[in-house]
């Protein structure tokens, strides 16, 4: 192919809004296409549009991105009456991509999804093109729900594409790339990274949790484990995020003996989530699954040291006692002991802040553009 710049195709099912003519969506997605936008002359984007007003965690597409918006209507859920209903509408997504290829150099799918998987299927008769599938679930995970399992073996047969995956692994196919989950610029790093010098872990604690208010995501073994800390060692416990546990969160915080101490915050902006960053010291994800979450990165960059489960990819970033510590299960006693671990190694913490922060660094957006610009759109590896 020539040296000119290629045309992208994004498929996946982020959730979209159109604002005054303006695309709005999850700010990570955002950020994400922001930074290998000017890698392509043109994008054109099919996701799920909604109706009225933004929701969550989502903002404005940067204005001189050259981006056009294809909206689909959003389906799936977990009824059976949802299910059909993106039955019905699968082969019109299919449709749709079909005809957007055509207008693309390259391919480019967010994995696990419906519109993903119709790209992925045409991956296996389109010669013509590069494709580029970026699996964000738990690559390795032993039961995952039935879709997510197919569009992973249909991923580890496209032999021809590239698939870039959270971690690396023994049996790892060679057209799957090892890619970590961008979050932070030089620049916030550079920030981030003055800031984590400057704090103290000598005294009371800050923890936080930033994420999805879900089963999956722990959090009401978070704040379980956090009723049972000794209250001269807690200083303030802050909650980022929303979801359908916010109201039994909500009533678990009120009988909680430190629950004046504890802040709910709902979603909020790249900004106020990164001055948390920059006081806590520590970050709690006690998920069942994950990818590799952006949070994690985003935290250690500020020094705040990571307690998470240990899933998917992330023992191999994170290590007990040297950069954070793993929860070996999601569980109210696990973060209990792993929190008291800490407060009893108050003089090893600074030093596993400092190397928290040297483990963000493999987590740069110019990092990840680097690898897309060298490993992937010269469309040569993998064919």
């Amino acid at each position: 192919m020539s040296q000119k710049k290629k045309r992208l195709l994004i498929v996946s099912d982020t959730a979209t809004w159109l604002v005054d003519g303006k695309v709005v969506a999850f700010e990570p997605v955002v950020r994400e296409i922001e930074h290998f936008s000017g890698l392509f002359d043109s994008i054109i984007w099919i996701a799920y549009g909604y109706p009225g007003l933004p929701q969550g965690n989502s903002r404005i597409l940067c204005s001189e991105t050259p981006l056009r918006l294809i909206a689909l209507p959003a389906v799936g859920g977990e009824t059976w009456r949802k299910k059909l209903r993106a039955l019905i509408y699968a082969p019109w997504y299919g449709l749709v991509v079909f005809f957007a290829l055509w207008r693309s150099d390259v391919v480019h799918t967010r994995a696990p999804s419906l519109p993903a998987f119709w790209a992925i299927l045409f991956s296996y008769i389109d010669r013509g093109r590069i494709y580029w599938h970026k699996y964000a679930g738990n690559w390795k995970e032993r039961r995952p729900p039935f879709f997510y399992g197919l569009q992973r073996d249909l991923l580890i047969r496209a032999k021809r594409t590239y698939v870039t995956i959270n971690g690396k692994w023994a049996d790892q196919p060679p057209h799957c790339y090892s890619f970590e989950n961008p979050c932070v610029t030089d620049i916030e790093r550079d920030k981030a990274a003055n800031t984590a010098l400057r704090k103290n872990f000598d005294g009371p604690l800050e923890l936080c949790f930033v994420g999805g208010l879900t089963i999956s995501k722990g959090i009401m073994y978070f704040l379980e484990a956090v009723a049972l800390m000794p209250e001269e060692a807690i200083s303030q416990v802050w909650i980022v995020g929303d979801g359908i546990l916010s109201e039994a969160a909500i009533a678990l915080i009120k009988r909680s003996h430190l629950g004046d101490r504890i802040q709910l915050l709902g979603f909020q902006p790249r900004t106020v989530v990164e001055s948390i960053y920059a006081r806590s010291h520590c970050l709690i994800l006690p998920s069942a699954t994950e990818g590799f979450p952006k949070v994690l990165a985003e935290a250690a960059a500020y020094g705040c040291i990571p307690i998470a489960s240990d899933v998917s990819a992330i023992g191999q970033y994170i290590h007990s006692g040297v950069n954070g510590y793993l929860l070996k299960q999601q569980s109210t006693a696990a973060i209990v002991q792993t929190v008291g671990k800490m407060l009893q190694n108050r003089s090893e913490l600074k030093r596993m802040s400092v190397s928290a922060v040297a483990m963000a660094n493999s987590f740069t957006y110019s990092r990840y553009v680097m690898r897309i610009a060298t490993e992937i759109l010269p469309g040569t590896a993998a064919r």
